[in-house]
C-alpha cells in the first residue's frame, strides 16, 4: 500500500468542511493548513507528509453542533496527544480523552466517531507507515527486529506517556525554517519510534513478571467467552471454569492484560454492538436492546446516553443525512 497521506487527508478534510486557508496560524511553513467553513464551526488541521514514510497532523478547531464523523483511516502506527477533546469513538467503542498518549494501528476499516459540540479539538498527532517503521527498526534496532510488532495489541491503548507527550510538544512548537524543519522531523519520527520500542520492552518484561503464559492463555479464553456472551447475563462462576484461579486473581489479571475490568468489557462490547445495530441495520431501540442484553429498553436508554451523551433516538437523529 502506498502511504500517501496529503491525498487522503486533503480530500477527507475536504468532504468534512475544510476549506483552504490563507492565513497560517502561526504554524511551520513546511506543512499544509486547512480551516473549518465557517458554518460549520471554527479553527484549522496542518499536516506534514514525508510520502511513504510518516505524517505529522497538528489541529485546534471545534464544531458548532455535536458532529458524527466516519472516514477510512490509513494503514499506519498513530500516535497521538490531545489538549483538548471530548468525543466518542464508536469502532471499537470507547470515550475520546486528554489522559494520556493514544496510540493505535490503523487500518482499512471503517473509523466512526462523534465530536462533541463547541469543545476544541486540539491535538498533535504523527502517522508513521508500518513499512518504514520495520525498515528503520530492522536498520537502527536489529536486535529486537525479530520480535517488534507493528500490529502489537499493546499499541491500542491511552495511557500515560510523558517522554512521548514532550516529544508530540517540541514538534507542534517548532518553528524553524521549512527546510529545518523536514530535517527535524525527521529525527523526531525516530525517536518516538526508538520511544515505542522501549515502552514494548517494558511491558513485556512487566507482564512475564506478572502474567505465566498459561494465565494468558486463560484470560483470552475468558475474553473470547465475552465475545461471544456479551448479550447475557454472565456469572462469575462460569467465567472461573474456564480458568484456574480465584475470582480476585481473575479480575485483576484480567484488567492487566485486557486494559478493562470484565465488567468494562463487557458494556464496551454491548455498546459498541448497539451502535453498529442503529447505524447498519432497522432494528427498532426496543429490539436492539434485547439483542444486546438488556430486558429494560429504560434501562438500555440510561446506560447508552451514560456512555454517549446521547439517547438512542438522539443518536438516530444525528446519523441520518
Amino acid at each position: 500500500m502506498v502511504y500517501n497521506i496529503n491525498e487522503f487527508y486533503t480530500t477527507t478534510l475536504l468532504e468534512e468542511g475544510f476549506i483552504p486557508s490563507h492565513d497560517d496560524f502561526g504554524l511551520n511553513p513546511a506543512g499544509i493548513v486547512k480551516k473549518l467553513s465557517n458554518k460549520l464551526g471554527n479553527g484549522y488541521y496542518w499536516f506534514y507528509e514525508k510520502a511513504g514514510q510518516f505524517s505529522i497532523k497538528i489541529s485546534d478547531y471545534y464544531f458548532y453542533k455535536d458532529t458524527i464523523l466516519e472516514f477510512n483511516i490509513p494503514e499506519c502506527l498513530s500516535i497521538a496527544n490531545y489538549h483538548s477533546i471530548s468525543g466518542i469513538e464508536f469502532s471499537p467503542y470507547r470515550k475520546l480523552t486528554t489522559a494520556g498518549i493514544k496510540t493505535y494501528m490503523g487500518s482499512k476499516n471503517s473509523y466512526l466517531l462523534m465530536y462533541h459540540k463547541n469543545i476544541p479539538i486540539s491535538s498533535i498527532r504523527i502517522e508513521i507507515a508500518p513499512e518504514y517503521c520495520t525498515k528503520y527498526i530492522k536498520n537502527a534496532f536489529p536486535e529486537v527486529y525479530e520480535t517488534f510488532l507493528p500490529y502489537n495489541p499493546r499499541l491500542d491503548q491511552i495511557r500515560p506517556f510523558p517522554e512521548m507527550a514532550t516529544l508530540l510538544d517540541e514538534i507542534k512548537n517548532y518553528r524553524g525554517s521549512k527546510d529545518a524543519a523536514i530535517t527535524f522531523y525527521d529525527n523526531k519520527i525516530k525517536e518516538a519510534i526508538a520511544l515505542i520500542i522501549e515502552h514494548q520492552k517494558e511491558d513485556i518484561i512487566l507482564e512475564q513478571e506478572l502474567l505465566l503464559i498459561d494465565d494468558a492463555n486463560q484470560l483470552n479464553a475468558v475474553a473470547k467467552h465475552l465475545d461471544k456472551a456479551y448479550f447475557k447475563d454472565i456469572f462469575k462462576e462460569e467465567l472461573l471454569n474456564l480458568t484456574t484461579m480465584n475470582l480476585e486473581e481473575l479480575e485483576s489479571k484480567f484488567k492487566m492484560l485486557h486494559n478493562y475490568s470484565i465488567d468494562e468489557y463487557v458494556l464496551k462490547k454491548r455498546i459498541g454492538q448497539a451502535i453498529y445495530l442503529l447505524l447498519k441495520t432497522s432494528f427498532s431501540i426496543e429490539q436492539i436492546a434485547q439483542m444486546i442484553g438488556y430486558s429494560s429498553v429504560k434501562k438500555f436508554v440510561k446506560v447508552f446516553q451514560e456512555n454517549t451523551n446521547l439517547t438512542p433516538y438522539e443518536f438516530i437523529e444525528n446519523t441520518r443525512d
